[in-house]
């Protein structure tokens, strides 16, 4: 039976309805826009203002000139530039021009700088000038570099990396499902053919996962500071994105209120500016809040005393939360997780299951203030029959420590370190 897609996506329980390919052609779309924009906003720049300062520089050729008169333009708004005409000789022909003292010909709002500028220059005195062999014409009295004739080079290049990030991203998930791009995910490693292939470190214990890379920090109290497992990537990329998004808006921006004040009016450009605005707020709130929960909810430490851990073994953990909240309630507990990765018709879809978890310490109504952390120690069982540590291209058993907090005036955070168990019997018989 045949059933319209929902345009807007509504959340039923753990399921969220709507049209997949919808949202990924709105995403193409945006991104499209952006790409395209991008690229017309350099060729502009680039045509406009890189190419012929870097011209005047490079391939005007030097000459001595003759002013003959000078003059202040003026736009409509009423913003200067000086013009001089000069008289020269190309190839033994005389040569008359107006020249707008450089190549960049920006019209000033400050009158007082055209004024300067024309006083350097008196009729009937000789100087210095450079001219264009392709158009002779076209003459200079000054050169040199602007600094926004290549720093606007960096909003079109944000506006295509951007934008050809959120392309790539639509083509490749283009038809696959949610389950199926988490899988790809997870093999981006296999993806990066470019770099050599390191060579295979020996591995006593095949499908279970190297402790090394979790060993290399020493702890303060006990033998081992385990590494956070939630990257702070993510962070640093919205930092990232959110500065050169907003970068272009203050640029785009700028030249949409000297449009108006100028009496040009840009309306195109006001229109394009306003999603561009939206985006800019948006990512600046984001970021913004990221950095409160980073502030107020300070670092987690967790350390133990032996790492990998083994089945029947007994470990010492330490805990040192950091921050300035009041706490409703805080767990440290000892997780167990299977994933499954399994093909359901055309689809790929992975089951994340939590099959142990023991709380280790828990506290209820307490406040942090700052200079005074939060620090436990407990003791971590591990159970005879544990199923160790494992990895394989479809199935993982992941083992982890994870901290959880639900604080007022913020939303609740965990916190998860993972940790490697290895089987007991591969353990004894390699001891």
């Amino acid at each position: 039976m045949f059933r319209w897609s929902l345009i807007f996506g509504k959340k039923r329980g753990e399921r969220r309805t709507g049209s997949t390919v919808a949202g990924r052609a709105a995403l193409g779309l945006f991104a499209a826009f952006f790409f395209t924009a991008g690229i017309i906003s350099l060729v502009f720049i680039l045509l406009k203002f890189s190419i012929p300062e870097w011209r005047a520089n490079h391939n005007f050729a030097e000459t001595t000139c003759q002013i003959i008169s000078t003059r202040t333009a003026a736009d409509s708004a009423g913003a200067k530039r000086p013009e001089i005409e000069v008289a020269y000789t190309v190839d033994d022909r005389p040569q008359t021009a107006w020249s707008t003292y450089d190549i960049a010909a920006v019209y000033q709002a400050d009158g007082a700088f055209t004024e300067k500028i024309l006083e350097e220059f008196t009729a009937g005195t000789e100087c210095d000038c450079w001219y264009d062999p392709r158009d002779p014409q076209t003459v200079v009295l000054a050169r040199g570099y602007t600094w926004f004739a290549w720093l606007m080079l960096l909003v079109p290049i944000a506006f295509i990396s951007l934008g050809g990030a959120g392309l790539a991203l639509a083509v490749l998930t283009w038809g696959k499902s949610t389950e199926r791009i988490a899988a790809t995910t997870q093999n981006t490693s296999n993806l990066d053919f470019l770099l050599p292939t390191p060579a295979a470190p020996a591995q006593p214990f095949p499908f279970v996962p190297d402790p090394h890379q979790l060993n290399d920090s020493p702890g303060t109290f006990l033998s081992y500071r385990l590494t956070p497992g939630t990257a702070v990537w993510s962070t640093a990329a919205i930092a990232v994105v959110c500065a050169m998004w907003n970068l272009a808006v203050i640029v785009f921006g700028r030249m949409c209120v000297l449009s108006f004040r100028n009496g040009e009016r840009d309306w195109w450009l006001a229109l394009f500016l306003l999603p561009l605005v939206a985006g800019g707020v948006f990512s600046l709130i984001l970021f913004v809040r990221r950095l409160l929960i980073a502030a107020n909810i300070g670092p987690t430490l967790v350390e133990i005393s032996a790492h990998p851990l083994v089945p029947g073994g007994t470990y010492e953990i330490y805990l040192s939360q950091a921050g300035r909240l009041a706490v409703k309630k805080f767990d440290l507990k000892l997780v167990c997780e299977e994933n499954a990765t399994y093909r359901q018709g055309t689809n790929t879809r992975k089951s994340t299951r939590r099959v142990f978890e023991e709380s280790l310490v828990s506290r209820e109504s307490f406040k942090l203030g700052p200079g005074v952390p939060f620090e436990a120690r407990a003791r971590l069982f591990v159970p005879y029959d544990a199923m160790h540590s494992f990895k394989a291209g479809h199935n993982r058993v992941d083992w982890k420590i994870v901290v959880a907090g639900d604080v007022e005036r913020w939303p609740g955070f965990e916190r998860t370190f993972p940790i490697v168990i290895r089987p007991r019997k591969l353990v004894e018989d390699n001891s």
